[in-house]
């Protein structure tokens, strides 16, 4: 997501995106884009949040309450670095500077 932030962010605002597995860190940072609409497989109730406090609509077929470091460790990796930010802008500075 980051990579496609970089590469493409003013095609990436005002578009629907679909993603393999939306975890917060992703949510945030479709916030921090201004998508308008996100579809995903599988979603973490975080991330759904997330997506309604920046009022962008979303579709998921699953909701998962939480990921496990099972499920992949480099979106697990990201979901705990921003397990305690609310603000899409600083999301995307801390995930930035990671990589």
């Amino acid at each position: 997501m980051l990579g496609a932030i970089t590469e493409l962010r003013e095609d990436i605002q005002s578009s629907t995106i679909g993603i393999r597995l939306l975890d917060k860190a992703s949510a945030l940072l479709c916030a921090y884009v201004k998508v308008s609409g996100v579809y995903t497989p599988q979603a973490t109730k975080k991330a759904i949040a997330v997506l309604i406090r920046a009022n962008i609509p979303g579709r998921t077929d699953k909701m998962i309450p939480y990921l496990n470091n099972k499920e992949d460790e480099d979106v697990f990796k990201f979901e705990n670095m921003v397990i305690n930010i609310d603000s899409p802008e600083e999301a995307y500075n801390i995930l930035k500077k990671h990589l």
